[in-house]
């Protein structure tokens, strides 16, 4: 995937594990998934509490999304993509 561009500078492909982005600099507001169903098993946590399971977003859509931590097991298959955004 490419760097995005405009609204984001960055971005973190997440596969398995745990990937926190509640600390450091820049501010990740911005979600994609990619896979389907029971791939995508992660667990998104927002930075105002609350959480949502990948699989219930739109594939292929950016969800524009104040993203404090993605979670999942190390068996997942689908990908949930974090972009930074630009400022």
């Amino acid at each position: 995937m490419a760097e995005p561009n405009g609204r984001f500078t960055s971005i973190r492909k997440v596969n398995g594990g745990l990937a926190d982005f509640s600390s450091g600099s820049g501010v990740w507001d911005g979600v994609i998934v990619s896979g389907s169903g029971a791939q995508l098993d992660q667990t998104i946590t927002l930075r105002d509490g609350g959480t949502l399971v990948a699989k219930d977003l739109t594939v292929g859509i950016v969800h524009e999304l104040a993203i404090a931590q993605v979670s999942s097991s190390a068996a997942t298959l689908g990908t949930v993509y974090v972009l930074k955004r630009n400022g």
